[in-house]
């Protein structure tokens, strides 16, 4: 677009306000008039917003009142319209994330594209280098912020990725790749990159289409094609879908290593450096294998901790954490009736972010030696900060079982109770300050020292499951169960660890007799519910 508007001699229309009420033509308005398509009035109503913007504070129409334009009068209300008009031709921005009267008073912004060929003379994406892919992924990284920031409007969102990429040299591979797709695929690729780029993973299917499209009809459509399979990118394994969640329906999309490599033209190199802890156990995402099945109270709780340790949100909640002096690490304990599964749905969120965990036995820190334990416990720290810099992603720092560590600290009587005490001191300093992902588990928590109450950020009590879930996990454990053996052993009041021990039993039985002896179910659900139960004991040390 070469536009030869001088905008010192726009500007001088915006000195006298009657303009506004009666319209004047000028040879510069008519140059703005052709070169944007605009009525007299819209001409003259985008020189006075535009005076006001360059004058450097942001423009409401309470900026253009005078003894005659009022607010809510005939005259200011014709201007309104005028200023919708504005907004549809993509002069203009409205800021709709204020808590203003947008309707009568909205906050205005001129299109940064338009500000800038008229008053600074320069094109659309001037300064980009489309011989380079990371100068192109960062122009449309910025016109995405723009957009998900709601600086420009959806039209000429799309206007503006279309100028970007034609423009891209065609000798690029990047270039290559996108020609063979749509729009909305061609943005999926360098939304994956930018997210790959930044070390974040993966990017929710229903966040970035809700983030492009105002139309609910719109993204509804686009999960629609992800749900179906039909995206050529993805056919072509240019694009990868994430397996769903455990407690989300929103697959993530990334883009495969083969074309980020082609994109790029490089190896994309990943950290290979060793690490070996003596003190927890490193279990890798990729073995967790895991169908649970939680009322909805659990499920909520355990999708917020999944989508919060997610590799984009973690990183932005503990950068923004840090800049408002809180302790950035997420700190989570989740406790509640055994065998409910509380260690299986950290496993699970651990898949879901593609996190490894680091899990700690609570036996293999205590020690006869005074001392000596304290000094584990403290090793247990260190070897997650060194995970930390060794594995790809943050890792998940696991105390399971952890009633011993967590409960009230006792009055000293010998040196047993002075390490008790002395190793609970040190772990409280440690997620006081801990930069990281932190989960405890425990069957009790009615001794709970207060000091950890208050380390704990998220605390998700997990009970028995409802007959309903009762019924999926026995369905999940036992293929095929008839429906009236199912109605009857769903009303024991079982937990999910104590199902899984009576399907095990049922699978034992069935390979001694070669057969599946559904009648001998409930006789197992009564020898599993007649043992003897489990007496509540305080939390401390042995």
């Amino acid at each position: 677009m070469n536009t030869k508007i001088s905008h010192f001699k726009l500007l001088k229309i915006a000195d006298n306000a009657k303009l506004l009420i009666k319209p004047k033509k000028t040879k510069e308005l008519q140059k703005l008039m052709t070169e944007y398509t605009l009525t007299l009035e819209e001409a003259t109503l985008f020189t006075f917003l535009l005076a006001k913007s360059i004058e450097g504070h942001r423009v409401s129409m309470s900026d253009l009142e005078d003894d005659t334009i009022k607010t809510g009068n005939k005259i200011f209300l014709q201007l309104l319209k005028t200023l919708k008009l504005l907004v549809k031709k993509d002069m203009i921005v409205l800021d709709k994330r204020r808590g203003r009267n947008e309707l009568l008073d909205p906050l205005i912004e001129i299109d940064e594209g338009v500000f800038s060929m008229i008053v600074l003379g320069e094109e659309l994406f001037s300064g980009i280098d489309f011989e380079s892919a990371f100068s192109i992924i960062e122009a449309v990284n910025d016109l995405i912020e723009k957009r998900d920031e709601k600086k420009v409007s959806e039209q000429r969102f799309f206007k503006e990725f279309d100028i970007l990429v034609k423009k891209i040299n065609k000798e690029l591979p990047l270039y290559s790749i996108l020609v063979k797709y749509k729009r909305i695929e061609q943005l999926m690729i360098f939304k994956a990159c930018i997210e790959k780029i930044r070390g974040y993973g993966t990017e929710d299917c229903n966040r970035f289409f809700s983030d492009i499209y105002d139309s609910i009809a719109d993204v509804a459509e686009n999960m629609k094609s992800i749900y179906k399979g039909s995206l050529k990118s993805i056919k072509d394994k240019v694009l990868a879908l994430e397996e769903d969640s455990p407690f989300r329906n929103d697959p993530s999309f990334d883009i495969t290593d083969k074309y980020y490599e082609k994109i790029f033209e490089g190896k994309f190199k990943k950290k290979t450096k060793e690490f070996n802890p003596k003190y927890t156990e490193l279990i890798k995402h990729n073995k967790i294998k895991s169908e649970l099945f939680f009322d909805k109270e659990i499920a909520e709780q355990v999708d917020i901790l999944s989508y919060a340790t997610s590799k984009k949100q973690f990183t932005q909640i503990s950068k923004e954490l840090k800049k408002a002096n809180f302790p950035s690490g997420i700190i989570s304990l989740f406790h509640g009736y055994p065998g409910t599964g509380k260690t299986a749905a950290v496993h699970a969120i651990a898949q879901k972010t593609k996190r490894d965990i680091l899990q700690v036995d609570i036996s293999n820190i205590n020690d006869k030696y005074v001392g000596e334990s304290e000094k584990r416990l403290k090793e247990v720290f260190n070897e997650y900060s060194k995970a930390k810099k060794a594995l790809s992603h943050t890792p998940i720092l696991l105390f399971n079982e952890a009633d011993a560590l967590i409960g009230q600290r006792i009055t000293v009587k010998d040196s047993v109770d002075q390490m008790n005490n002395t190793m609970q001191n040190i772990l409280l300093e440690e997620l006081e300050k801990f930069d990281g992902i932190f989960f405890a588990t425990t069957n009790l928590t009615e001794n709970m020292d207060d000091a950890f109450n208050r380390r704990f950020l998220y605390k998700v009590e997990f009970q028995k499951p409802s007959r309903e879930i009762r019924n999926y996990i026995w369905k999940s454990k036992i293929k095929d169960i008839p429906s009236h053996v199912l109605k009857e052993i769903s009303e024991f009041d079982f937990s999910g660890g104590q199902i899984e021990n009576v399907a095990r039993k049922f699978m034992i039985d069935k390979i001694l007799k070669n057969k599946k002896n559904y009648d001998g179910l409930n006789k197992m659900c009564v020898t599993e519910n007649s043992f003897k139960k489990q007496k509540a004991f305080k939390i401390g040390f042995m």
